[in-house]
């Protein structure tokens, strides 16, 4: 009787505890959650985001990742930190917050997707469907995803691609041209212009849409169809070429679009 009498306590006393453990993963994993939906149900939703023993966490087998939430004591709802988000605790090459991204875990350099380094030479056009596997399938889909076919127009596809939108974060660092590139490649429209000018190469140009493909590709989304809002205008061909290459008021100009396809909206 005194054999079981001790057992049970034994028991009773590792319950008592481990509560506050249990309490203490449960109010961190809630809180990243919410930081970071996407993680629900994967391994960042489990004790391997900050230990190498899921089993038996504790301070002695803690990640690098870990390590970094206790050196720098962002408690309980700074999990979004910049100095957090942007360090690369596990050395792989990956900020911790791309990686979180990729839902693959900022603590172990074996989870992680390798970075993925994206090359334009000179007088090449970004490649959309190479930018999309880098910087969106993650999150997406393959193959574009559940971008495919999107009925964004382009320049708010890339204003949103760039600036970010809800709980997409911005990628400031794409050009308009490359977001634009991912625009082309979910939606599978030919981009306007397509040369090679490296020396000794021989330069093939597409030839240039015609005004009414232009206006239905970046025009209609925020004007109208043929024609929308800017029909009738008093405006001259120049000034609508002007505003239509640098932009007017809150619309943003469109230079990539070159100066035919420019000039032939204008007329259009």
């Amino acid at each position: 009787m005194a054999i079981l009498l001790a057992v049970f306590m034994a028991l009773g006393l590792g319950l008592v505890l481990s509560a506050p453990q249990a309490n203490a993963k449960q109010k961190f994993l809630s809180g990243f959650a919410q930081a970071y939906p996407a993680a629900a149900g994967t391994p960042l939703d489990s004790c391997l985001l900050c230990h190498t023993d899921p089993v038996r966490p504790r301070e002695s087998n803690l990640n690098n990742y870990g390590e970094d939430w206790e050196d720098g004591d962002f408690g309980d709802k700074d999990y979004l930190a910049s100095n957090l988000v942007n360090r690369d605790s596990d050395g792989d090459g990956v900020p911790n917050g791309q990686e979180i991204q990729q839902l693959s875990l900022p603590g172990d350099p074996s989870s992680s997707t390798a970075p993925t380094t994206t090359t334009t030479l000179p007088g090449t056009p970004p490649d959309g469907q190479a930018l999309y596997a880098a910087r969106c399938a993650a999150c997406h889909g393959p193959s574009g995803g559940d971008l495919s076919g999107t009925n964004l127009g382009r320049s708010t596809f890339i204003t949103i691609t760039i600036n970010g939108r809800g709980s997409m974060p911005a990628q400031s660092n794409l050009s308009d041209h490359e977001a634009g590139a991912i625009w082309d490649y979910v939606t599978g429209t030919v981009p306007p212009t397509t040369a090679t000018t490296l020396p000794g190469a021989t330069t093939t140009t597409t030839a240039p849409l015609s005004g009414s493909a232009v206006w239905a590709q970046q025009c209609a989304a925020c004007h109208g169809a043929n024609g929308g809002n800017v029909v009738p205008t008093s405006s001259t061909r120049s000034q609508l070429v002007s505003a239509v290459t640098n932009g007017i008021g809150t619309m943003r100009g469109f230079p990539e679009l070159g100066s035919a396809q420019i000039g032939n909206v204008a007329d259009y």
